[in-house]
């Protein structure tokens, strides 16, 4: 398996700091863990899980999958996924950690029903996490697979494959523009649409669009096409709307907001908020922070990476 590398922790960390041990941190895209761990240490390390053993992580996850290989990873800290489907409550002190398979854009309700209030940090991280770039999983140009993309694959979601074929030249045009930045959308939609009856794999796809463009540019434009499909089959902008605006609403007043980007789509969710939000939310990051050099060398899937980060005042 791909190794999972999480990106800009340090910064997530030093964020979340003041929040650590007054209250319930939100990992809203809890991956395979490595936020999650980063800030379960940060909270050990400073004792609070020994003055205050109510603290607890409560980690998000559509993907099933990735809730089993987070759980293993934090099986060390004390953790437990629970099955909010049959009413179930995180009453147990004695679990740091607790994971629900869940789309954060139901974070509110789901905080409510499992009583874990108050929320003094929610942490969201728009990328794909090193379980979904498995082969079987059609979230890569690099391996061949089946073309399916879909984080939850039991809940009856058209896969990659079924939302090309039904897709018209336009909209996938209208995709590649506005959730993969990709300048020869154009050329690309075209190609895609010509052959969309003929494509049914991840490789398939990715020689035919990567023909379309010079060398130089292949991996960059196969990342954006990829990227701009999967955010369609998985509805992740309207999630993210209802997901920022769920995560703001239940933030006890000082507590965080923090959210990872990774295309100008998403980020401009997140500006809407704020624009909505001005009066009621203090910016801790004026600019957005960008991975360090050292970490894109040792991550170059950190590259694009951008986190904004909020508190809220009111």
């Amino acid at each position: 398996m791909i190794n999972h590398v999480p990106v800009l922790v340090n910064e997530v960390c030093e964020v979340f700091e003041p929040c650590l041990g007054t209250g319930i941190i939100v990992d809203a895209t809890v991956g395979g863990g490595g936020h999650t761990i980063a800030l379960v240490r940060a909270i050990l390390k400073r004792g609070e899980r020994k003055r205050k053993p109510g603290v607890q992580i409560l980690g998000f996850d559509l993907d099933p999958e990735s809730l089993v290989t987070a759980a293993g990873r934090l099986k060390e800290f004390g953790c437990q996924i629970i099955d909010i489907s049959e009413g179930s409550k995180c009453g147990s002190a004695s679990a740091l950690v607790c994971l629900v398979r869940a789309n954060y854009a139901d974070m509110a309700t789901v905080v409510s029903r499992l009583g874990y209030e108050p929320v003094k940090g929610v942490l969201m991280d728009l990328g794909i996490s090193a379980i979904q770039l498995r082969p079987q999983r059609g979230f890569a140009f690099d391996y061949d697979g089946p073309l399916d993309m879909r984080f939850d694959q039991t809940g009856g979601v058209p896969s990659a494959l079924d939302v090309i074929r039904r897709a018209s030249a336009k909209n996938l045009e209208r995709w590649l523009r506005e959730y993969g930045d990709e300048p020869a959308a154009k050329r690309i939609s075209r190609r895609i649409y010509e052959w969309r009856r003929r494509i049914r794999r991840t490789m398939e796809l990715a020689d035919l669009v990567a023909g379309l463009v010079p060398a130089r540019r292949r991996r960059k434009t196969l990342a954006r096409v990829f990227q701009a499909i999967r955010i369609v089959v998985n509805r992740e902008i309207d999630s993210l709307r209802c997901g920022l605006e769920a995560g703001f609403r239940i933030l006890a007043p000082g507590g965080r907001l923090a959210v990872i980007c990774y295309q100008s789509g998403e980020d401009r969710c997140v500006k809407e908020l704020m624009r909505r939000e001005r009066g009621r939310l203090r910016v801790l990051t004026p600019k957005p922070v960008r991975p360090s050099a050292d970490e894109v060398s040792a991550n170059p899937r950190a590259r694009s990476a951008r986190l904004r980060a909020f508190e809220k005042v009111l």
